[in-house]
Formats: structure tokens, sequence, C-alpha cells
């Protein structure tokens, strides 16, 4: 039983790995590739409890399967995303506008914190949603610019810097945070459920031993 238990984690976990490896570099995840998890925990548990397989061992298959399945899943989702953000990090160049952009952002959390009412220009409703610096009411796209240009060479170059490295700190954070867990749960359609259904149910068939008799 603890034999098959192991080769049907060892199983699973090669399977999960497979899977991961052909979602990275085709960056499509194939169904019939988790029914190949299931079959490969079914087979695990198989050979290693041998004469032992009953109904639990069947469980533990499918269990086993399903766990490898949905942790293949969100790590070809970190993965993927990773090297977005990294990718983007790597070939983005702040400008200017960039920082000023950074600063309005900054006047617009001192003005909200105090309780003043900012009047966004038509179409934009709030700083998620401005992207330049004239998506800002002028006033505050005055301030952002003023503090900017009143700020020496040296003292620029460094805040630049800083706004850098703070943006790409946030990136890489909702990279393994939200944006990680919200692509996550749109991942299951339709077929990934069918798929997942074939899996577990041959996991369970292969790792109970029901299929001997067939």
């Amino acid at each position: 039983m603890l034999r098959g238990v192991l080769f049907s984690v060892i199983g699973a976990a090669l399977g999960g790995v497979l899977w991961t490896v052909i979602a990275y570099f085709t960056g499509y995840e194939i169904g019939f590739v988790a029914w190949a998890v299931g079959a490969a925990a079914g087979i695990g548990m198989a050979v290693g409890a041998k004469d032992d397989t009953d109904v639990t061992t069947g469980v533990l298959a499918a269990v086993f399967a399903v766990v490898s399945i949905l942790t293949a899943k969100y790590a070809t989702v970190r993965i993927v995303m990773d090297k977005m953000v990294e990718q983007a990090i790597t070939t983005h160049t702040m400008t200017d506008e960039d920082v000023q952009v950074y600063i309005a952002d900054q006047i617009v959390d001192e003005r909200t914190a105090s309780g003043r009412t900012i009047a966004w220009p038509d179409g934009i409703g709030s700083k998620e949603e401005a992207l330049e610096l004239a998506h800002y009411p002028k006033d505050i796209a005055d301030d952002a610019s003023g503090r900017w240009k009143g700020m020496s060479p040296e003292d620029q170059q460094a805040y630049k810097a800083s706004v850098r490295a703070h943006q790409e700190h946030e990136m890489r954070n909702f990279a393994s945070g939200v944006g990680a867990t919200e692509i996550y749960s749109e991942m299951f359609g339709i077929f990934d459920i069918l798929w997942m259904i074939l899996a577990i149910a041959s996991a369970w068939k292969i790792g109970s031993g029901s299929g001997e008799d067939d």
C-alpha cells in the first residue's frame, strides 16, 4: 500500500512536470496530457501496490492525479507570467512622462486622502485609467510636471531609478499574487473539466485494479 502510494505520487508528479514543460515551450495546454497524468498516477499505484489494489488505492490515485494537474496548471501560469513580466521589464524604457504620471498618481492619493474630489476628464474615472499625463485633471498634471522640473538633474535620475524599482517590484508582486490567481481561476473551461474527469476515471480504474477483469 505504501509503495503504491509512493509510486503513484511519483507517476502523478512526473506527469505534472511533463504538462508544465509542454505548456511552457509550446504556449498551449494539451488536454490529453491531463489524461496521461491520471493514467500515470493509476499505473504507479497498480505497480506499487500489486495485488493489494482496491477502491481505496483507486481513490488515492485519483486524488494524486487531481493535485498534480492543479499544481501543474498553477505552475504554468506562474512561469508564463514571470517570463512576461521579466520581458516587459527588460524592454521598457522609462521616460520623463512616465515619472510624471507616477508623481500625478501620488498627488491623486494625497488629495483623495485629504477628502478632496478629483474632477477627472471625460472618459477617465480613476488613476488606474490614466495612462498619460494628459489623462489627469490639468491642475494635477501641472503640479506633477512642476515637481519633476523642480528637481535637479541628479535628483531626477535618482527619483526615476526609485520609481522604476518600485514599479518592477509591483509588477512581480502582481504576477505572483492577484494576477496569477485571476488567470488561474479563468483556466477551467468545459474541456478542462472533461479532461479532468477522464484523468480521475483513469487513475481510479487503473489504481483500483478494476480494469483487470475487463
